[in-house]
């Protein structure tokens, strides 16, 4: 999994990109999601949260490159009546299902927290295959 490690907690999107390959001996489908969980044990967010899934076709022995183009604004919780994007530490996970991750990286949003004054407008990631 290829991730810069610090994030402008302004930005509007940064990637996310890893392979997927095929090992089997068929043709397939794999859906590739993508977790976010909290690293600060005090956090009030939900310890894993699906932020961006793709369904990428394999033949047997292809391998592809996926991007997903996350929005520091995914990662906003409701707290004390508002909308809030906390600048601070978070894992990423990929994986088949949220019991069966693959690869893990971190990262750091740094910068003021924001408030999002008309609340959540982006829920999941733009993707891109090659």
């Amino acid at each position: 999994m290829k991730i810069k490690s610090k994030i402008d907690i302004n930005d509007e999107r940064f990637s996310v990109s890893l392979k997927v390959k095929n090992i089997g001996d068929m043709d397939g489908t794999e859906i590739v999601q993508l977790y976010m969980s909290p690293i600060d044990k005090a956090s009030t967010q939900k310890p894993i949260q699906l932020k961006g899934f793709e369904r990428v076709e394999l033949k047997t022995g292809e391998e592809k490159i996926l991007t997903f183009n996350v929005s520091p604004e995914q990662f906003v919780q409701y707290k004390n009546n508002k909308w809030i994007v906390e600048s601070g530490k978070y894992q990423l996970k990929i994986g088949a299902s949220s019991t069966d991750i693959r690869l893990e990286g971190v990262i750091e949003l740094k910068g003021k927290d924001v408030i999002l004054e008309n609340g959540r407008d982006v829920f999941f990631t733009m993707n891109k295959t090659k």
